[in-house]
């Protein structure tokens, strides 16, 4: 995912610091202000988008600081103290500060990123996720995208079959009562 953010940003008409800032942080404890340096360092020498030096950040904190930003935003994660299991993915801010759209997978396209930046730049809100559509499907922090989950689909499929039969067998025993 962070390749084809560079590679979006590298080609977009945007000037880091000016129209918009990029943000990585690290919410592994393990990770530290040099791991950062060095991320930021590699990434600049294998990207190259106009004001990325200094509208680029690259940075790590301390495990309940950055456990707070994390929930601030709504990215969940767990470390068991060996292991960081998150999903992957991004939240696009508005000048503002607040979330205007998650972009999530292993790979978003260029002009979804396109998108998400304009609106966070027009201080526009992404419409949530249906919970109906939640419903059905689950994330998989894995691969970092969302499946059709089969089991939740079966158990929402066999509920309502067995409310509608159970509404049918209601309504016939009602009906033999009154005759």
């Amino acid at each position: 995912m962070r390749r084809e953010i560079f590679e979006t940003l590298g080609k977009s008409n945007l000037v880091a610091g000016r129209d918009y800032n990029l943000v990585f942080l690290s919410v592994d404890p393990k990770e530290t202000p040099a791991d950062a340096r060095e991320a930021k360092a590699e990434t600049l020498t294998g990207f190259s988008a106009p004001g990325a030096q200094s509208g680029w950040r690259f940075l790590t904190a301390r495990e309940h600081e950055s456990a707070a930003i994390a929930q601030a935003v709504g990215f969940d994660y767990a470390y068991d103290g060996k292991s960081l299991a998150h999903p992957l993915g991004i939240a696009v801010l508005t000048t503002r500060g607040v979330v205007s759209t998650y972009l999530f997978g292993l790979g978003v396209d260029t002009e979804a990123i396109q998108r998400a930046l304009q609106r966070a730049a027009s201080n526009e809100i992404s419409a949530a996720a249906s919970p109906v559509m939640l419903l059905c499907f689950n994330f998989d922090a894995m691969s970092g995208r969302y499946s059709l989950d089969i089991v939740k689909m079966l158990r929402i499929v066999s509920g309502g079959f067995a409310f509608v039969g159970a509404a049918f067998i209601l309504r016939a025993l009602r009906r033999e009562r009154l005759s």
